[in-house]
């Protein structure tokens, strides 16, 4: 299974965080695909790393459902990054 497949059958639900653009990142996978409250949710990953590093600070707030793809999809290409599935590992990087 793609990242792609993997996010496409998320709905993320409303959150707001403020915190760097990996952290964000890895806590919306983390919420929805890692280790979700639902754990019928749960997909059978390894986890998250990021490769990236940085110290700004970004709002993000989401107020309604929406698709993890999306949501992920519009943060990644805003600050010029990606992810990768990996050795069961999700990736962050440039």
């Amino acid at each position: 299974m793609t990242m792609t497949e993997i996010m496409r059958k998320r709905l993320c639900f409303p959150i707001s965080i403020t915190d760097t653009i990996e952290n964000v990142i890895g806590r919306l996978l983390d919420e929805n695909v890692l280790c979700p409250k639902d754990s019928n949710r749960k997909m059978p990953l390894d986890g998250f790393a990021s490769k990236v590093s940085t110290s700004g600070i970004i709002r993000f707030r989401l107020d309604k459902h929406e698709n993890l793809y999306k949501v992920i999809d519009k943060l990644c290409v805003a600050h010029g990054l990606k992810l990768e599935l990996c050795n069961n590992t999700i990736i962050l990087s440039r």
